[in-house]
């Protein structure tokens, strides 16, 4: 029994002694994009452009709510049912900076800045060799340029003032007003 025991001892401070390395613990994944390693050629700034045109569908734009939320506040609908909560602050004109689906259009807006921002940063650190490359940077510069100030027009027409983010650097985005 005791060489039962014994043996039993040996094997777990075998295992203890042999365990992982700490190095073993902390791989990373070689398939998993980073910002750094992820723009490097045309087809993923092509999948980049064609993300940011995928917020236009998001809550808030053209996926219903932009049609919806204008006609209510265009007076445009006819109220043969009531509405409820959000719907019928847009209807009556007593909605608040809390609003459900203006959060939605503000946010989705927003978005499309950001996307088109980072787009025109890694844009700039990428140089291709192709012609054809070549050109479709200045396409998809001109994309994201569209995008970023179709953004803002809208932004600039539903609320007047609002911040100006050229930038997608974590500092940018702070107003200078809100420094003092």
């Amino acid at each position: 029994m005791k060489k039962k025991i014994s043996l039993l001892i040996g094997i777990v401070l075998l295992f203890i002694g042999t365990s992982c390395d700490e190095n073993v613990l902390t791989v990373q994944n070689q398939n998993q994009y980073t910002e750094d390693t992820y723009f490097a050629s045309a087809p993923q700034f092509n999948e980049a452009v064609v993300a940011t045109y995928s917020c236009l569908l998001h809550k808030g734009l053209y996926s219903r709510d932009y049609y919806f939320l204008f006609d209510l506040l265009g007076n445009d609908t006819k109220n043969n049912t009531f509405l409820l909560g959000d719907l019928a602050q847009l209807q009556d004109y007593s909605y608040g900076s809390s609003n459900g689906p203006l959060t939605d259009l503000w946010r989705s807006l927003y978005q499309i800045v950001l996307r088109s921002n980072l787009i025109l940063r890694k844009a700039a650190t990428w140089e291709p060799s192709l012609q054809e490359d070549i050109d479709k940077k200045v396409q998809y510069l001109a994309e994201a340029r569209f995008l970023r100030g179709y953004a803002y027009f809208q932004l600039v027409t539903l609320w007047g003032r609002v911040p100006l983010t050229l930038e997608d650097e974590p500092d940018a985005s702070v107003d200078k007003a809100d420094q003092k």
